[in-house]
């Protein structure tokens, strides 16, 4: 105990020297001797995961930084009651511990990737395709062909990527998960359910084509490669190879509803808000001082900001916080090493940098107030994962 408060105290003192730099808190976790490869909040927000190239997956406490549990194995999936956590060991096998005691429950063949929401039931893949397994005894259930990428929002389906003869798309497979028949076999690549399940997006060569999931019709015919479904399941977003312009869609009539350029030649990929009302777009581009990265009203077509950066890159992932008034980017270069990219926190509204670190990447508690970062630099010294209190900045607001 006195190991653990004489850890903390040190870093509540360097948070306090960072606050004045920043304006935002942080709490370090200590103990991974590797590079963090990714972190994720449970969906209570009380714990956090991490999974390293030290090959442990560690459990802390969001609040405290306290490392409450280390297991063997890469992150894999928390069950949605957060009283078990999977990792997988390699391609081959998954385990299933108690998230609390730590104690082994399961071993599955394949990587599981995702819980039911009821957690009794999970998934695993493998080179055979996609299995469902019961979650508590560790029976298969179902054996489907192809590889899961995504539940219906009912989870009554479960959607797989099919086999083709083309070299620029898959196909898109649905089946009953109770029983494991196969409902629907659709051309090209499997992007989106709408919320209410009833339909899907899927891209095909240019053109994104819209399905009723049950009978399997052609409802709609886009123009462009698959984008983004809004939130709302209102609008759809496609880019066009031909000439990069970004084009917003109704998708219930498929009528045109805006087109954005914002001075790039192309664009290379978009997100709705999570209020569907703006859409951001990234360039890549030399010229990276003249906002490679751009937000949209979604409604009128209005260019809201432009976020420039202090260096080139070629590739950029981002996502909104869950109120939509912060959006984290990261960029990556040709070339570049995972630890040498660029990570920011930027405030929507102002277009004004929060927080910028390097080679980090970042999630968002459920509630927005919290920010875990870290850094995949495989060198033990250079091991950084924290935890920003973003609270402090509503308060500034």
């Amino acid at each position: 105990m006195p190991r653990l408060l004489c850890s903390l105290c040190l870093a509540l003192c360097f948070t306090a020297s960072l606050y004045a730099e920043n304006a935002i808190p942080f709490i370090e976790l200590k103990g991974h001797t590797a590079g963090v490869m990714a972190a994720a909040f449970s969906p209570d927000g009380k714990k956090i995961v991490t999974l390293s190239f030290d090959k442990t997956t560690r459990i802390w406490d969001a609040e405290s930084g306290e490392e409450l549990l280390k297991l063997e194995g890469h992150f894999a999936a928390l069950s949605p009651d957060n009283k078990r956590i999977a990792t997988h060991i390699n391609e081959f096998e998954t385990r299933i511990w108690n998230a609390e005691s730590g104690k082994e429950l399961l071993k599955l063949e394949g990587i599981l990737v995702a819980f039911f929401s009821d957690g009794k039931r999970c998934i695993t893949i493998d080179y055979d395709g996609t299995r469902i397994w019961n979650a508590e005894s560790g029976k298969e259930l179902l054996k489907l062909e192809g590889l899961f990428l995504a539940f219906s929002p009912d989870e009554r389906k479960i959607v797989t990527r099919g086999d083709n003869d083309s070299d620029v798309y898959w196909d898109t497979w649905i089946w009953d998960a109770e029983s494991g028949k196969n409902l629907q076999k659709l051309e090209g690549s499997f992007g989106a359910f709408f919320p209410d399940g009833k339909k899907l997006a899927a891209r095909c060569d240019n053109i994104v084509r819209i399905w009723d999931a049950e009978s399997g019709k052609e409802l709609q015919k886009l123009e462009g490669t698959f984008g983004r479904l809004s939130p709302d399941g209102k609008k759809v977003s496609t880019v066009n190879e031909d000439d990069g312009v970004i084009r917003i869609w109704d998708a219930e009539s498929g009528k045109e509803l805006q087109k954005l350029k914002g001075g790039y030649d192309w664009y290379h990929s978009n997100i709705f808000s999570p209020d569907s009302k703006k859409i951001v777009a990234f360039h890549a581009v030399e010229k990276f001082e003249d906002g490679p990265i751009r937000i949209w009203d979604a409604e009128s077509g209005e260019e809201l900001q432009k976020l420039g950066f202090s260096m080139a890159f070629w590739e950029a992932h981002w996502f909104f916080s869950p109120n939509g008034k912060k959006i984290f980017t990261k960029t990556i270069d040709r070339g570049s090493r995972p630890w040498d990219t660029e990570t920011i926190l930027w405030d929507v509204a102002s277009g004004k940098e929060l927080l910028k670190l390097k080679g980090h990447f970042g999630a968002f508690s459920l509630d927005g107030k919290k920010l875990v970062t870290g850094n995949v630099n495989v060198d033990k010294d250079n091991t950084i994962v924290r935890i920003w209190d973003l609270s402090v900045l509503e308060d500034q607001q």
